[in-house]
């Protein structure tokens, strides 16, 4: 064979292997590419999903939240009324005994809440509910206790129902609660909300 066909036949050979050889190199380059996109899909559908069960989750807290108060704000405020004098405006009465009314419902709103509030949360609700039913016995039965008295515990019903609602909005906001008070700021979570409820029950029982 001629030196000139061996020329032709070994450069054919090399571009045929360069040619290949640029292939695999764009192949590559190609796999990793769709590779982090799939990646950056992946953690983008993960980071998105993330985001909805939190607003999903803060949402749930926010209905929970708003329903506990709208059940008992009606009722404290009007005890408030109620013991403001020994003529209570009419219809206050009735107003404020309608626990036995929306007791079922503030059970179950009571303990969702347990389930997905803060323990500065259920510390407040659980003094709201404790402070309403001590209202509801003392207007029940009006000769055992002084006005003075009944309108204190109305008032601090709605003084603690206040504090929750400052509670919870922190809560939803992300924010620190509120400083507890100075009386409860010792002692774990659990023993702080023992020690509030047990001064309640000493205050007013």
């Amino acid at each position: 064979m001629q030196p000139e066909n061996w020329l032709l036949l070994a450069t054919a050979a090399l571009g045929a292997t360069g040619a290949v050889a640029a292939q695999s190199i764009a192949a590559a380059f190609t796999a990793r590419r769709e590779t982090k996109r799939l990646n950056w899909e992946r953690e983008r559908f993960r980071v998105e999903g993330e985001r909805v069960r939190v607003e999903q989750f803060a949402q749930e807290k926010r209905e929970l939240f708003s329903r506990f108060l709208r059940l008992t704000y009606p009722n404290i405020a009007a005890a408030v009324r109620y013991t403001a004098s020994e003529k209570a405006p009419e219809g206050t009465f009735r107003r404020a005994r309608l626990f036995p009314e929306v007791e079922d419902e503030l059970e179950q709103v009571r303990f969702d809440i347990h389930l997905v509030g803060s323990p500065q949360v259920v510390q407040a609700v659980e003094a709201v509910v404790m402070l309403w039913v001590i209202v509801q016995i003392h207007i029940g039965a009006q000769e055992e206790w002084p006005l003075e008295h009944r309108h204190e515990a109305a008032k601090d019903a709605l003084s603690r129902w206040q504090e929750a609602q400052r509670i919870m909005r922190a809560d939803l906001a992300g924010d620190a609660p509120p400083r507890p008070r100075a009386a409860d700021a010792s002692g774990t979570t659990a023993e702080r909300l023992d020690a509030n409820l047990d001064r309640l029950q000493e205050k007013y029982g």
